[in-house]
């Protein structure tokens, strides 16, 4: 499992003029090099204008722990249509291997990110990619099933989709969260986008979770039940690394009071 001999694969890939294609609409070549990059930098993964928040956060997590298999998995999809990661089948249906790749999405994330979330066609159904809001969003028993089969055997869900628990409740799961980052799981929080943008992350009301985002850091203060503290951390999502919460301009403040209306918990993977 190391990024040498999943970039061997990839380049065998590219070598073998033979393989079939079954997405008519992917260039190999470009396929190809976007799995390359996303190898060297798995936080180059991005669901891009999709609504694949949730297969991004258990696709980065496999290209970071396993890139082989990530390799694998990619190259057997564009060739044989279907992978196996460990107990997980990802079986896209012909719909989605016969649409083409949505604009600024990279032929390697349409591929791997709409495969995994094509479950039984559910992504081009009217709940998938043409859902809006709360529809659209990947449920965290789905996340949770998904780490689970493709082999890790440490899988913790701690989200509430309603969102109703108390703010102490709520501030011990950050914590909960904060620690497994730091004892080496792949945490994915399940948040209200608001809360990434400068412009209404301090918006008092939340309604539902509507994001999957990787937490890069410790939370800080996370457990306080001071909710005037204040919050901050670093995220994966859209295809970039260390982001920061709360958005810039710098100083722009996120209280743990506005923080906690837009957590809905995290699910935490190791192998």
């Amino acid at each position: 499992m190391s990024k040498e001999t999943a970039t061997t694969i990839v380049n065998q890939f590219m070598a073998n003029p033979g393989l079939p294609c079954v997405w008519p609409h992917v260039d190999k070549l470009d396929f190809a090099s976007g799995l390359l990059a996303r190898i060297d930098d798995p936080n180059r993964i991005d669901q891009a204008g999709t609504p694949l928040c949730g297969p991004s956060t258990m696709i980065r997590s496999l290209a970071t722990s396993n890139p082989d298999a990530y390799a694998t998995a990619a190259t057997d999809l564009y060739s044989k249509g279907t992978a196996q990661v460990g107990n997980m089948s990802v079986k896209p249906g012909s719909e989605l291997k016969q649409a083409p790749v949505p604009h600024n999405t990279d032929p390697a994330d349409w591929v791997m990110l709409g495969s995994l979330r094509d479950t039984s066609n559910w992504f081009l159904s009217p709940a998938g990619w043409f859902g809006t809001n709360i529809a659209g969003i990947t449920l965290p028993s789905t996340v949770e099933k998904w780490f689970k089969n493709a082999g890790y055997t440490k899988v913790i869900n701690d989200t509430s989709l309603l969102g109703g628990d108390i703010p102490s409740v709520k501030s011990q799961c950050a914590k909960r969260a904060s620690d497994y980052f730091n004892s080496g799981y792949n945490v994915a929080l399940l948040v209200d986008m608001n809360m990434l943008k400068a412009s209404n992350q301090d918006d008092i009301i939340s309604m539902y979770p509507d994001h999957w985002v990787v937490l890069t850091s410790e939370i800080a203060n996370a457990g306080t039940t001071n909710y005037k503290n204040l919050c901050s951390f670093t995220i994966y999502t859209w295809g970039t690394g260390d982001r920061k919460v709360p958005q810039t301009p710098p100083g722009n403040p996120l209280t743990y009071e506005k923080f906690l209306n837009k957590f809905y918990g995290f699910v935490a993977a190791k192998l």
